[in-house]
């Protein structure tokens, strides 16, 4: 069961023991974008995914989960495993965030414990969790879901393109997003079934004197001039 679940979305040889689930790697842009205070303390107390997110996501909540707990939880998880593959992921983001107030209080050395010690303890806890879970997936950026099931769930991706993806979403300082997901929130035209406002930040890359005469209110001037004059100092 769990072997059908979580096998396509891994790093590596199941058999060698070396193996990472991709998805862990994608917890901490999610928690960025969903909980940003959260992802910080959770960065300073060095908790990274794969701490705490890859024994949940192998045994898919079967370490600890009490088993009518884990049995409600995997009969939900099959009955989306069509439509929302995603479902294990969010999942493991809302488990976190569910306790982000117990999380907060704790001191950077109690947070490995704290993490440690979460427990799906009942049918109710289970049917919490994954109700926020997908109203998690409801609120990401389309184009978040989308590089996450291209680089993670899509069986037709190579293991050397799924590579190549990692490496450059771990790069990024930041999680990015599309045009598709802005201008709803530019033009206010969000509605319940496109999702909230996505919070952001617009750089305008044009010349100041473009800038100058219109830009779009709330954006940022970013001068191309000093950039390439900055570039020009450093290469020196």
């Amino acid at each position: 069961f769990s072997f059908s679940f979580v096998s396509f979305t891994r790093c590596g040889s199941l058999a060698s023991g070396h193996s990472r689930p991709l998805t862990a790697l994608r917890v901490p842009q999610l928690m960025l974008f969903h909980d940003p205070e959260l992802c910080i303390v959770l960065d300073k107390s060095q908790m990274t995914p794969q701490v705490y997110a890859t024994p949940w996501l192998v045994t898919l909540f079967g370490r600890h989960t009490p088993m009518s707990a884990l049995f409600a939880l995997w009969d939900t998880f099959i009955c989306f495993s069509s439509s929302e593959e995603m479902l294990p992921l969010f999942t493991v983001l809302a488990f976190v965030h569910s306790h982000r107030e117990l999380l907060l209080r704790c001191s950077e050395e109690q947070v490995p414990e704290s993490l440690s010690q979460l427990v799906l303890e009942t049918e109710e806890d289970v049917a919490h969790i994954c109700e926020k879970a997908h109203e998690l997936i409801h609120q990401t950026p389309t184009s978040l879901k989308a590089a996450l099931r291209l680089g993670c769930f899509c069986r037709e991706t190579t293991a050397a393109a799924r590579s190549d993806m990692l490496r450059v979403r771990e790069a990024m300082p930041c999680m990015t997003t599309a045009c598709e997901d802005v201008l709803p929130s530019l033009l206010g035209t969000c509605t319940e079934t496109r999702g909230r406002p996505c919070r952001f930040e617009l750089f305008d890359c044009r010349s100041r004197a473009e800038f100058a005469s219109k830009h779009v209110e709330g954006s940022h001037h970013l001068d191309p001039a000093a950039h390439r004059r900055a570039l020009s100092v450093t290469s020196r």
